[in-house]
């Protein structure tokens, strides 16, 4: 069942995920619009997650199993986010719920409580996905420029990103990928 957003009755869905045919309201002849419609990207994503996840969810993160997991995985990570390298609150986050209760440690990542918002955010995260980060700076700044390819810069007093345990974009939360600048990019050829 899903709420049409159109005349705010519950309405059970086709498998392809269609609104049933359906009136406006139950005393009503009129069909509602969304009749024979696709049902919202949003819910689509929503039942998919339920019905992957089940309705013990919460009750798997109490588990030992997570619980030993989850400890293990932000020992692994140091202690700091994977993305920023952060020390404040980590969290576990899932990058997969294929294999949920028998997981293995590449379908975890540490994150602090910022980057996991991030993740949760981008509703079109794909693990498989990078952000290419590109060595800007011209060698005369103190400070090394990464540009990331999502649009983000990030700067560095020493080390590249990975030097410093940034393993994913904090910008966009894709798999960071780094791309050092070849000498002719930083250089004229008149130098």
């Amino acid at each position: 069942m899903a709420l049409c957003n159109l005349c705010n009755r519950n309405i059970s869905l086709t498998k392809e995920n269609v609104f049933r045919i359906h009136t406006t309201s139950k005393d009503s002849k009129v069909l509602c619009d969304n009749a024979g419609k696709p049902a919202p990207d949003w819910f689509v994503q929503w039942k998919a997650k339920q019905v992957l996840l089940g309705d013990n969810y919460r009750e798997y993160l109490q588990s030992e199993h997570w619980k030993e997991l989850s400890a293990e995985t932000k020992r692994l990570a140091g202690e700091r986010c994977q993305v920023c390298n952060s020390e404040s609150k980590l969290h576990v986050h899932h990058r997969t719920y294929e294999r949920k209760g028998r997981e293995l440690q590449s379908d975890v990542i540490a994150l602090c409580e910022n980057c996991h918002e991030l993740f949760h955010s981008n509703q079109n995260f794909d693990p498989r996905k990078t952000c290419r980060w590109t060595l800007e700076s011209d060698g005369l700044l103190e400070m090394d420029i990464w540009e990331a390819g999502c649009g983000g810069s990030w700067e560095f007093e020493t080390g590249d990103p990975k030097e410093n345990g940034m393993n994913f974009c904090p910008f966009c939360g894709f798999e960071l990928e780094q791309v050092p600048a070849s000498t002719s990019d930083i250089f004229d050829e008149e130098d």
